[in-house]
């Protein structure tokens, strides 16, 4: 499975404005290349307690799950196949999480390192 994910965007689309310098992130569109199989999809059912420092990005966390029963990738046939004990195993690891750990800035750029977890494995992005 390590070689058939290769990206998983989190693309965050509505964000809540909690004070002046600081957002929570409610919502989020996560969309995912299977690039070997040419394959795109999303999973919705986004949970966030992710939170942006404006002022000092390095403050900001970003944790996040999503529910694998919603894998969409426009063949119904495959979002059954991906959803079994081969791949995402739904039945027994229902969520896909990350968890940052931590924030930097590097010019115009924000990189954010953490852990992505499916199936309760760990891996470091």
């Amino acid at each position: 499975m390590k070689h058939f994910i290769t990206i998983i965007l989190f693309v965050f689309s509505t964000l809540f404005v909690t004070a002046q310098s600081n957002l929570t992130v409610t919502d989020a569109n996560v969309s995912f290349i299977f690039p070997n199989n040419d394959v795109e999809g999303t999973l919705s059912g986004f949970y966030s307690s992710s939170s942006v420092d404006l002022d000092t990005i390095e403050n900001s966390t970003f944790k996040g799950s999503v529910n694998v029963e919603t894998i969409s990738t426009g063949n119904s046939i495959r979002n059954w196949s991906l959803k079994r004990g081969k791949y995402f195993d739904v039945d027994n690891y229902p969520k896909i999480t990350f968890e940052s750990t931590s924030v930097q800035k590097q010019g115009n750029v924000i990189k954010v390192i953490g852990k992505l977890t499916i199936k309760n494995v760990s891996k470091d992005i």
